[in-house]
């Protein structure tokens, strides 16, 4: 043989020897237009939703295809443009297959990953909290929630003696499906004390049943989906169940913008290091994720970035944290901002518009606290232009309340959201509901009235779907 072909013999066998550590997932679709999916990638070896890739399935039957490298079985959140997701525990060496249909992206053939997706997985641990709370006894909740863990993981037992699961993923299945009945009967105590506004001795033995026996600095936690949740479960036993407890002080601490600062410095008493690098940065992102600019995020993340460096965590927390100073550093010289003199007087909505008189207007109602609306501001640019075209100023109705009256005018200023600018009273507010329709209101959402004064369409369509036939 001559070197030529040593060579590309060596260069093959390394080649796979490298391949054989990631995970290949690919994924049609079976739809007849081409779709993004978004995908969680793993910082640190940890789970989150932080980090993330996206790719483009084409409709037509093709196969995309990408590839992710794993030291340890660690979830993959997958989901695509409208919502529709799955996840799956990921292995080194793996291969998955996805489809996307019309009514979900599910992974194909593997039983074990069938049986992953079909454990419950609620957005938040609450909503499974809130079907037991009827449970007072500690002993019988650790009873249900044992019993139930024991009933999801036989299915996983018999596949692990047919050795169609490996080890490895058997036992993060165990782990992750532990921790989440652990964080389960955590939120139980803490939406019983909620309720009664103390913590009786039987709730504290329950909340304090989810920490019993676990190794709260083990780092392989941090590959869960559930960590985070029993993290801030823990935190929050230490808080309420502590005799120095002043409910007080601590509402104080939440008025003045300082509630998560209470938590991290917990953290740091509590948790040391990878584990507290991991909890420390999941707070920061899901505060930051808020969009709710507290200032005190900055400071934490300063006593994050001295603590850890080179956190790889930086990578997505360096920007939401640089977009909360440059909100805090915002210039008020708009002069395409206007809010209206003694908005507060404004008791109806009748007497709202008529200050527009002979005026078409494109109402937007939000708050700073919702997600959702502010995901529209994006759209800004466009709408404003469309609004120009079709003679229609913008007007903004904050919902806030008084608490969020600096936060409020400040985001105006941050989004860029010129038009004028009310925050509704106690009267307009109550007529708001009226106007929707329903016993609840329901953000954003948006009115368009015409130059009298009468309402066109009270539930026009959001900017981002906004087309000049729904002006006209």
């Amino acid at each position: 043989m001559n070197c030529r072909h040593i060579a590309a013999t060596l260069l093959g066998i390394l080649c796979l020897s490298a391949c054989s550590n990631e995970a290949r997932f690919s994924i049609s679709t079976s739809e007849s237009i081409d779709t993004d999916i978004i995908y969680t990638t793993a910082l640190g070896d940890d789970f989150s939703y932080m980090a993330t890739d996206s790719l483009r399935v084409f409709a037509g039957g093709g196969k995309t295809v990408f590839r992710a490298d794993f030291e340890a079985p660690i979830p993959v959140y997958l989901r695509n443009e409208d919502g529709r997701s799955t996840y799956i525990l990921a292995e080194k060496g793996g291969e998955y297959e996805l489809v996307l249909s019309n009514d979900k992206l599910s992974v194909q053939g593997k039983k074990a990953q069938v049986l992953y997706n079909e454990l419950p997985s609620p957005a938040f641990i609450s909503m499974e909290a809130e079907k037991h709370t009827s449970i007072t006894s500690a002993r019988n909740l650790m009873q249900l929630t044992g019993s139930m863990l024991d009933r999801e993981l036989h299915p996983f037992d018999s596949l692990r003696q047919r050795a169609e699961l490996s080890k490895a993923a058997y036992n993060h299945i165990r782990m992750e499906r532990d921790i989440f009945w652990r964080a389960v009967r955590g939120n139980v105590a803490y939406l019983h004390f909620t309720e009664k506004g103390e913590l009786d001795e039987e709730d504290r033995k329950m909340w304090k049943s989810a920490f019993d026996g676990l190794n709260m600095s083990d780092r392989s936690l941090c590959r869960t989906l559930w960590f985070f949740d029993l993290a801030e479960s823990y935190v929050e036993y230490l808080m309420f169940s502590s005799p120095d407890m002043d409910m007080g002080d601590l509402l104080k601490q939440a008025g003045e913008g300082k509630l998560n600062t209470l938590y991290y410095n917990i953290y740091v008493e509590k948790f040391k290091g990878h584990n507290l690098e991991h909890i420390s940065a999941r707070k920061l992102y899901n505060a930051a994720l808020q969009r709710n600019f507290e200032k005190e995020l900055i400071d934490i993340y300063a006593d994050f970035s001295r603590r850890f460096p080179e956190s790889p965590y930086h990578r997505s927390l360096r920007p939401m944290i640089q977009e909360i100073e440059d909100f805090h550093n915002t210039s008020r010289a708009n002069e395409n901002i206007i809010i209206l003199d003694n908005y507060l007087s404004i008791d109806s909505f009748e007497e709202l518009v008529g200050r527009f008189q002979g005026k078409k207007l494109y109402i937007d109602v939000w708050a700073t606290w919702c997600g959702p609306c502010k995901d529209e501001f994006r759209h800004n640019e466009k709408l404003r232009k469309l609004l120009n075209e079709e003679g229609y100023e913008l007007l903004y109705i904050s919902i806030d309340d008084d608490k969020r009256a600096r936060n409020w005018e400040q985001m105006i200023y941050a989004y860029d959201l010129e038009g004028s600018h009310i925050r509704a009273g106690e009267q307009l507010h109550k007529q708001l509901f009226e106007i929707y329709g329903n016993q609840r209101l329901s953000i954003p959402w948006y009115i368009t009235v015409d130059e009298n004064g009468q309402i066109k369409n009270s539930h026009s369509p959001r900017p981002g779907r906004l087309r000049p036939e729904d002006l006209k």
